[in-house]
């Protein structure tokens, strides 16, 4: 990170697997997991320092799951639980 770089908190690779757990222990079944994981793919593997998700992506995906619930499985409840999950990595 320089000092024009992107110097905000991202959800590394790893943490996000943390985030996959956390959902899995929320009832969060393996198929809805692999989905929100599509939803964050290009996020977690930008090159270089940018690879990771951002609070803007965050809010972003989140605001988008919020808004656009005939194309996803996630119920409110569920997406809150995801906002929390990402957020506690940021």
């Amino acid at each position: 990170m320089g000092f024009f770089g992107d110097s905000k908190p991202k959800v590394s690779h790893g943490e996000f697997h943390h985030v996959k757990n956390y959902l899995s222990e929320k009832g969060f079944s393996s198929r809805e997991i692999t989905q929100l994981g599509g939803y964050f793919h290009g996020d977690l593997n930008e090159g270089g320092s940018s690879a990771g998700i951002s609070k803007h992506e965050a809010e972003r995906t989140v605001k988008w799951l919020r808004e656009h619930k005939h194309h996803h499985t996630f119920n409110d409840d569920q997406i809150d639980h995801i906002d929390h999950a990402i957020n506690k990595y940021l």
